[in-house]
């Protein structure tokens, strides 16, 4: 039922985009433009609207069952503590700072690894805090997920995917003056 509905009204306000534009020359030399034929008048021919097409969106890999990531590498759980889903961070820097928590601890001697993905996007940087500090990140929304990785860069688990929005001042949004 939603998207019928949601087809009805873009037919609905595509409509007026397929009308004939006419330009009409009054007597006292106005020039009116109309959707309707006028004596004097010319029709138009526009050039075809303007479109945006976005980006495909990431995907996320999911995190693995967590009966298997116990039987295969040790690791009970792994979650990010900050941001919190869906928070939002004012931050004019774009910095984010990245907390998560593994259980048992990192085993660091076998060349395990965390790996942060932003926006399904695995980062080149890895470490071994269980904390990053992430700079330059755009406005907008992003997700994060942090992974366990071997030395061979194979996932050994993965944290549930966590949404945030960056905001930022703008130039358009001005602060009101001060009183002098």
């Amino acid at each position: 039922m939603r998207k019928l509905v949601v087809m009805t009204a873009l037919f609905i306000c595509s409509v007026p985009a397929m009308a004939e534009v006419y330009k009409c020359e009054a007597a006292d030399g106005n020039i009116t433009y109309t959707d309707a034929p006028c004596e004097q008048g010319e029709r138009l021919k526009l050039p075809p609207a303007q479109t945006y097409t976005p980006g495909p969106i990431p995907t996320l890999s999911l995190p693995a069952d967590k009966k298997d990531n116990k039987k295969n590498n040790g690791y009970d759980s792994l979650e990010i503590t900050a941001p919190e889903n869906d928070s939002v961070i004012r931050d004019n820097t774009g910095a984010v700072k990245i907390s998560y928590k593994l259980k048992p601890a990192l085993k660091s001697a076998l060349g395990h690894r965390f790996a942060v993905a932003i926006n399904g996007t695995r980062m080149k940087t890895k470490g071994t805090s269980n904390q990053i500090q992430l700079s330059d990140i755009d406005r907008g929304t992003h997700s994060v997920q942090i992974h366990v990785v071997d030395d061979e860069d194979k996932t050994l688990i993965s944290s549930e995917p966590v949404t945030f929005h960056m905001k930022q001042h703008s130039i358009l949004h001005k602060s009101p003056m001060s009183a002098p």
